[in-house]
C-alpha cells in the first residue's frame, strides 16, 4: 500500500508534523523510493531510516515500534532541511508492504484507542468533515498559530480518508476548538534539548 506524505516540516520541540495513520495488517516492510528501508524509532531494523510512531492510551500518546492491524496511530516523517542531512528527510510517497499477510474481514466496527480527554477513532471510509468529529490539521491552524499536523479541529472544514483516523471528544467533556497533540510525556526530553548531529532523534518532538 502506497501512502503520500506531503512536506509537512517536523520542528524540534513542536509537535508538529503529525499524521494520522490505520491499517488493515501489519506492514513487514516500510520503504521510500529514494531513501530505502524506513521504520519507527527503536525497531531493530538494521539500517532503516527512523520516523516516529505513537498510539494513544489513558496517559498520552505513547511510541511504539510497530503497526497492528486496525489500530489508530500518528506518524510523523522527518522533515526538516535546515537541521536534518538530506537522507534522513523523508517527503513523498511511502510503501507499506506485507509478505504472505493473511487481511482478515474488516470488524463490522473499529474500535477507538482512549485517551485522557478523548477517543482516536480509525476508519476505512471517507467521513465527511463535521462539527462531531475533530480531524488533525492539514494546514497552518490560523486559531492560535498552530503548526500543521499539530492539532486535532472541528473547525478545519476537512474530510477524514480512508487509512486515517479522527478524535471524538469523551461524553461529558467540555467543548474545544481544539485538541493539541502534546508528547512531551512520551519521551525523556527537555524543551531544551537541540539536535546538532543532523540525524532526527525520537525526543526531537
Amino acid at each position: 500500500m502506497d501512502i503520500h506524505f506531503d512536506t509537512q516540516w517536523t520542528y524540534q520541540n513542536v509537535s508538529s508534523g503529525w499524521r494520522t495513520l490505520a491499517l488493515p495488517f501489519t506492514p513487514t516492510h516500510i520503504s521510500h523510493a529514494e531513501k530505502g528501508r524506513l521504520a519507527p524509532f527503536g525497531s531493530d531494523i538494521e539500517g532503516a531510516k527512523p520516523f516516529w510512531l505513537r498510539r494513544l492510551t489513558q496517559e498520552g500518546f505513547t511510541d511504539v515500534t510497530s503497526i497492528e492491524p486496525n489500530i489508530p496511530y500518528i506518524i510523523a516523517m522527518p522533515y526538516n532541511p535546515e537541521i536534518y542531512i538530506d537522507e534522513y528527510n523523508i517527503s513523498g510517497t511511502v510503501t507499506f508492504k506485507a509478505t504472505d499477510a493473511e487481511i482478515e474481514a474488516t470488524p463490522q466496527e473499529l474500535l477507538p484507542d482512549e485517551g485522557p480527554d478523548y477517543y482516536l477513532q480509525p476508519t476505512y471510509r471517507r467521513v465527511a468533515a463535521n462539527d462531531e468529529i475533530y480531524v488533525l490539521n492539514r494546514n497552518w491552524w490560523a486559531e492560535g498559530g498552530q503548526y500543521e499536523g499539530s492539532v486535532f479541529t472541528n473547525t478545519a472544514s476537512q474530510d477524514v480518508y480512508c487509512f486515517e483516523a479522527y478524535v471524538k471528544p469523551k461524553p461529558g467533556t467540555p467543548t474545544r476548538s481544539a485538541y493539541a497533540i502534546d508528547t512531551r510525556s512520551a519521551n525523556t526530553r527537555s524543551v531544551s534539548q537541540k539536535n546538532t548531529t543532523g540525524i532526527p532523534a525520537i525526543g526531537d518532538m
